[in-house]
């Protein structure tokens, strides 16, 4: 018997294009092996109609029974989703408070400026690095644009 790994370097020592037919092939030979399953189950369904084991029910009935059936796996997921959300939320408070700690370490005057807070004067801390790397003013404006630094207080912090 082939394995998947044998059949793998096999198809790999054909041509691209041939490599591009295969795909074809087995994409088609797997869309009608598909079909045949979905027929075959709705033959099935159609004869326990026939003999009775299945009943007959409106579409808001069926919609009521569905939506019944959902509500206990969606209400876990939600609720999962929540915990990760408030998690995330509790470490981005705790990375916000030691950046904070980490930038009163350095003295800077980008602290006091308005719309400034920590979270984005240690960021551009880090991408200006030494203020003497800029030849001159017109320099400096190019830097925060091409950096994704934010430009405008507004978008300076993000609103949590």
């Amino acid at each position: 018997m082939m394995t998947f790994d044998s059949a793998l370097d096999s198809v790999m020592q054909l041509s691209p294009e041939q490599r591009m037919k295969l795909v074809d092939i087995v994409r088609k030979r797997y869309v009608e092996e598909r079909r045949l399953e979905i027929a075959a189950h709705v033959e099935e369904g159609l004869d326990l109609f026939r003999a009775g084991k299945l009943r007959s029910e409106s579409v808001d009935d069926l919609l009521a029974r569905l939506h019944a059936s959902l509500n206990e796996p969606l209400n876990l997921i939600l609720s999962a989703t929540l915990e990760n959300i408030r998690t995330l939320s509790r470490h981005i408070k705790e990375l916000d408070r030691a950046i904070e700690r980490e930038v009163r370490k350095f003295p800077n005057p980008l602290i006091s400026v308005p719309g400034l807070g920590p979270v984005l004067v240690a960021r551009l801390m880090a991408e200006i690095q030494d203020i003497h790397r800029f030849p001159d003013q017109a320099a400096w404006p190019n830097m925060p644009a091409s950096s994704g630094v934010p430009t405008s207080p507004a978008l300076s912090r993000p609103r949590r």
